[in-house]
């Protein structure tokens, strides 16, 4: 895998060839695994894509939501499993940010020299997306990708954000193609599930993840190599002390206490077991989790 930085100011410049992957490919879901394979088919190898290494919204003021389905990362492992080989990377700068499509076009994608660009039918580019497929197709050869419809409607980021949101995590996986993933930092909690008899991993999120609505979840763990059935929550504690931000712990089953807490862990979202509530007493509360625990060993694992 070859990572190509693009500093603002400086020539650009790339090892030239090769087919070049346009769009933000944020949550890498159906849609865009749809045209990397049309890519690899119709288009030139190496398979490259041309990204920012983080989301504008994070560091500029442009009005678009900063959460994301995928960190870098994330992105990047995902589309090189498709076998994407190539990653040019732009810092999402009001330089870059403020090119025009003509100039984006002329100080960026011509220099990279590609033998051919490939994008959906919605790729817009330079400041204000005035930048058209029109204008590629006069300057390359284009591989266009329609629009993917699954369920009577768009596959895109913004749906499946929808979707998470509702707790929909069926939904959100149909078109994904895959579960939906965070991963994070585990870190020092309260230790308030430990003495509850089910101690949890929490997170310190990568990146800027959509969430799933609050409540209690079934899901997988990948922590060391190995993978373990998981309960997570998702919300605010309101049984033992309301926290003032949404937080994601994990309660992993038949966990060995002795692999430790450090590290990173990777959580995928199977399904929605229930709406996290007060319980009026920490009883009713570990009679609760003992149901979600009963739950999660008897739920099928359906990837």
């Amino acid at each position: 895998m070859e990572r190509i930085l693009l500093p603002f100011g400086k020539e650009v410049r790339g090892p030239g060839g090769g087919t070049i992957l346009l769009g933000t490919f944020d949550g890498v879901h159906r849609g865009h695994q749809a045209l990397v394979l049309k890519a690899r088919m119709e288009g030139m190898d190496p398979i490259g894509a041309l990204l920012f290494d983080r989301n504008p919204a994070e560091v500029l003021p442009i009005g678009k939501r900063k959460e994301v389905l995928t960190s870098m990362e994330d992105k990047v492992r995902l589309l090189r499993g498709l076998g994407v080989e190539r990653f040019y990377l732009l810092s999402p700068t009001f330089d870059y940010m403020g090119l025009s499509a003509e100039d984006f076009l002329e100080k960026v994608l011509v220099p990279l020299a590609p033998q051919a660009l490939a994008f959906g039918e919605d790729y817009r580019f330079g400041k204000g997306a005035l930048g058209t497929r029109e204008m590629l197709r006069a300057r390359f050869t284009t591989i266009e990708s329609p629009l993917l419809e699954l369920e009577g409607g768009k596959v895109s980021t913004q749906r499946i954000g929808s979707l998470l949101e509702k707790g929909d995590m069926e939904g959100a996986r149909l078109l994904l193609g895959r579960p939906y993933e965070i991963q994070g930092k585990i870190v020092p909690g309260l230790r308030n599930g430990h003495r509850l008899g089910f101690p949890t991993m929490n997170l310190s999120l990568s990146a800027p993840y959509i969430l799933p609505k609050e409540g209690v979840y079934f899901g997988l763990c990948h922590r060391l190599g190995k993978i373990y059935r998981a309960i997570v929550n998702v919300g605010r504690n309101p049984t033992i002390g309301v926290l003032r931000e949404e937080k994601v712990e994990a309660h992993l089953l038949d966990y060995p206490p002795e692999e430790g807490y450090g590290g990173t862990l990777y959580v995928e979202f199977l399904s929605f077991l229930r709406e996290e509530r007060r319980f009026p007493d920490l009883e009713g509360l570990k009679e609760q989790l003992r149901r979600d625990e009963e739950e999660a060993r008897r739920l099928p694992i359906d990837l």
